[in-house]
């Protein structure tokens, strides 16, 4: 590197960004890599500041969603401008260097999200501004402890949401020293809750978590819910437990005022919308809906019930009664077809639990 720069220098022809592939099977190396690259830059004179790693996560990991959460968090930390994620083999000896699937985070034929798709979009959809996080010393890749969880955590006081994106990985199994686990809760503290003053006015926060399970080559429709429940702010602090993460699966975190927020439907890639549910388990369809096929299914992904069943154009449909009778319904897969039964929508709904 410092030879190459060296030349480029003396003859006037340095980048403007300086990048390299930095395929680490432990990523926690890069703010290390970065600062030492930052020190041959100066050293060198060079007026270079802007840092890229432009290809990130190895080809052994890169459909685990955990584990892209923990790069983000890591590249963020490094203080590199951007960092892009590898492409590499992929299903039936497809190379997702060259298809429509994003690097991989698609199926093949780039019609339907995986597994780490919805990690990115968790990321993109943190705003505001980013607040520190902290492993605990039993959470960290330097001791090889086998729940090492990170991620990226933001907030903003316009919107008065505080979010986050988070990753499991066994960093021991990487070495060789430890066999997995199992599912763990993983626990949270947010501390200076004075500072969000939008969030514990009342004493109390609404906390959302949602579970980004390993989908590998196949779609994940959408996160799975798994934590929705209001918890007391005390001694200036919240605290909360994410229950059962699994080696290698990401969850996101979502902090609101008392009250709650409204349950959102999440369209398939390349899907229409104008599908959602409220807060009385009331289905809203699409006013040239015709007709619906409703399927439900637990946590785990395991399907409770399904049906099919003509519409009146624009109207609502009460799901209270089927979800009670299925119980355990967290994802409705909602599929919308027209008087001439076309397909016009095809949505994932997150409804959380019934009892």
């Amino acid at each position: 590197m410092k030879s190459f720069l060296s030349y480029a220098k003396s003859r006037n022809v340095l980048p403007d960004i300086f990048s390299w592939h930095d395929l680490s099977s432990l990523p926690l190396h890069y703010p290390e890599h970065v600062q030492v690259m930052r020190k041959i830059l100066d050293s060198l004179g060079t007026n270079i500041t802007r840092i890229s790693l432009n290809e990130m996560i190895g080809s052994g990991e890169w459909t685990d969603p955990g584990v892209a959460a923990i790069y983000l968090a890591v590249v963020e930390r490094s203080g590199a401008e951007s960092a892009a994620h590898a492409c590499w083999g992929d299903s039936g000896g497809i190379y997702n260097c060259d298809n429509n699937s994003l690097d991989g985070l698609l199926t093949v034929d780039g019609a339907k999200p995986r597994s780490p798709w919805w990690v990115y979009k968790g990321y993109a959809d943190i705003t505001g501004r980013l607040v520190g996080f902290t492993l605990p010393a039993d959470h960290s890749p330097a001791n090889l402890y086998p729940t090492w969880v990170d991620g990226v955590v933001g907030q903003d006081s316009a919107k008065k949401v505080v979010r986050g994106i988070f990753g499991r990985s066994l960093a021991a199994r990487v070495q060789g020293f430890v066999t997995d686990t199992g599912r763990i809760g993983v626990p949270f503290r947010f501390t200076n809750m004075n500072s969000v003053p939008y969030l514990g006015g009342t004493g109390k926060v609404h906390v959302t978590a949602q579970l980004i399970p390993k989908s590998g080559f196949s779609p994940l429709a959408a996160p799975l819910p798994a934590l929705d429940a209001m918890y007391a702010v005390s001694d200036n602090a919240l605290q909360f437990t994410v229950p059962n993460v699994g080696d290698g699966e990401a969850f996101t975190v979502l902090l609101t005022p008392e009250g709650g927020t409204a349950v959102a439907a999440h369209p398939l890639a390349g899907a229409a919308g104008g599908v959602s549910i409220d807060a009385g388990r009331r289905l809203h369809l699409p006013t040239r809906a015709a007709g619906v096929s409703v399927r439900l299914y637990s946590v785990s992904g395991r399907l409770l019930s399904g049906f099919r069943s003509q519409i009146e154009e624009g109207r609502a449909m009460d799901l209270g009664p089927r979800l009670q009778k299925a119980g355990g319904v967290a994802v409705a897969h909602v599929v919308c077809y027209d008087a001439d039964g076309r397909g016009i929508s095809d949505a994932a709904l997150l409804i959380g639990q019934t009892k």
